[in-house]
């Protein structure tokens, strides 16, 4: 978490924080410089994605940094890596630097726009074999998993990081999906009020018919 907060202090104040810095072990910085341009983009994409709430303000730097997209993943993945290293920390921290990696590789995938993309409403008809085609026909439910991909893991359990895991409301076949830590609460009390109502109207139903 010290990391995490000197880099919430650069991009706080727009400035290196030289003695925080120094005291890292990192060399020592240059006092009032200012981050401009994706100097301090990286900067606050490494804070906004470390952390399970992201204000509005964040949103121009997580933009930034998807925005990096290349002829394959690979690329792509140096290349966000390159953007994030451009923060100027003034450390040699290796769990910072495994931060920026993870970051990355996993933050956009391992979002809950991302993992509730897993599963959901689909409209699917079957072929002359037997077999359903995306795109048409009569929609369907594919449930939204419970499992993350690979490296979400390491991800949320970063020492760095702080309230990042996503939470899974409800159950698969009901609807259920993912939100952030900040709505969980609220997400549940909906989830079970909507549930309650469905069970109760498929009770109805199976009474009269």
């Amino acid at each position: 978490m010290k990391k995490l907060l000197i880099t919430a202090c650069m991009v706080l104040t727009n400035t290196i924080i030289t003695p925080t810095a120094a005291h890292a072990g990192g060399p020592p910085l240059e006092i009032g410089k200012l981050l401009v341009g994706d100097e301090r983009l990286a900067c606050e994409a490494i804070l906004c994605l470390a952390t399970g709430v992201q204000p509005a303000a964040c949103t121009p730097s997580i933009n930034r940094l998807y925005s990096i997209v290349l002829r394959n993943w690979s690329k792509t993945l140096n290349a966000r890596k390159a953007f994030l290293a451009l923060c100027p920390t003034g450390s040699n921290d290796p769990l910072l630097a495994s931060l920026r990696d993870n970051i990355a590789a996993n933050a956009q995938r391992c979002s809950v726009t991302q993992l509730n993309m897993a599963g959901g409403a689909e409209r699917r008809v079957q072929d002359e074999d037997g077999l359903y085609q995306p795109g048409r026909g009569v929609a369907s439910y594919i449930p939204i998993p419970r499992e993350m991909p690979f490296g979400c893991e390491a991800y949320f359990n970063h020492p760095y990081t702080y309230n990042l895991r996503p939470v899974y409301i409800g159950e698969p076949e009901y609807g259920g999906h993912w939100v952030t830590p900040d709505r969980a609460a609220q997400a549940q009390a909906d989830y079970d009020r909507r549930l309650a109502e469905r069970l109760a109207d498929e009770q109805q139903w199976n009474r009269y018919n």
